[in-house]
């Protein structure tokens, strides 16, 4: 396989992968109605079961690390993510985030190495689905790690409001901006979500490998100059990048980490 990348001309490799890639997704949805008629959801047996059951070998130390109901042989590091963490703990003196579609605790245990080296307070609280919050409050919840159903239920001054490639799954992430923008965290931290070059948002269907989970699901690319100026009413965008994973040849995962305005 070495041998065959290194012969081959760089634009056959991209092609190849364009085209490969595109079978990922179903384009030109016309809504979320139509997208949930030809697709499944998130919020599915298989998709919970495969998660928790990935997620407790992790706890037991049965499994090194989980991403999305895979296990991988060593923690998959995302250094853009952690180090925006370890700079807002620098800058605030703790670490309070809430963790915006956060699963059972992926990110948090991800980081947990250099979460646990910081002398500062910590918590760090999961929004999520009421499935994921009952299971989530029984068996992982911790000094540090906790769940929620609603932003609006914080009761802790919050640093950062993370999202891990998860608002792209909603059905109207614009009410769930309207909700972090009211909560006022000091920062704002996306990544692994897909933005685009065009002025308006693009609804697809995301077909999930077979070796993940069966599954299908609307998502959205975010038209990037929509998505940052729904925000610039607050916040300016302190740090932007491509992220490692890029799924969608016709968008770009992107990260951003935004800064709240000093008035």
């Amino acid at each position: 396989m070495l041998f065959l990348k290194s012969i081959t001309p760089p634009i056959f490799i991209f092609w190849f992968k364009k085209l490969f890639h595109r079978k990922k997704f179903i384009r030109n949805v016309k809504n979320w109605d139509e997208a949930l008629d030809i697709s499944t959801s998130y919020n599915t047996a298989n998709v919970f079961n495969k998660t928790l059951n990935s997620a407790r070998l992790v706890r037991d130390g049965k499994a090194v690390y989980e991403r999305d109901s895979v296990i991988f042989n060593k923690i998959q590091y995302d250094y853009k993510l952690l180090s925006s963490l370890l700079f807002i703990a620098n800058t605030q003196n703790r670490l309070h985030v809430v963790d915006f579609g956060g699963a059972l605790g992926t990110s948090y245990r991800q980081n947990l190495k250099y979460l646990d080296s910081l002398d500062v307070s910590k918590k760090w609280t999961i929004i999520e689905q009421s499935e994921y919050v009952r299971i989530g409050t029984n068996e992982f919840q911790t000094d540090v790690l906790s769940f929620s159903g609603s932003i609006s239920n914080i009761d802790f001054e919050i640093d950062v409001i993370m999202m891990c490639g998860s608002i792209c799954y909603l059905e109207k992430p614009y009410d769930i901006l309207d909700q972090i923008k009211k909560a006022k965290p000091k920062f704002i931290l996306i990544v692994r979500t897909p933005f685009s070059n065009s002025m308006n948002d693009e609804l697809s269907i995301q077909i999930v490998p077979n070796n993940i989970y069966e599954a299908t699901f609307p998502i959205w690319t975010f038209s990037e100059t929509k998505f940052i100026t729904y925000l610039s009413d607050m916040y300016e965008v302190f740090e932007t990048w491509d992220d490692d994973h890029q799924p969608d040849t016709d968008a770009t995962n992107k990260g951003f980490l935004l800064q709240i305005k000093i008035s």
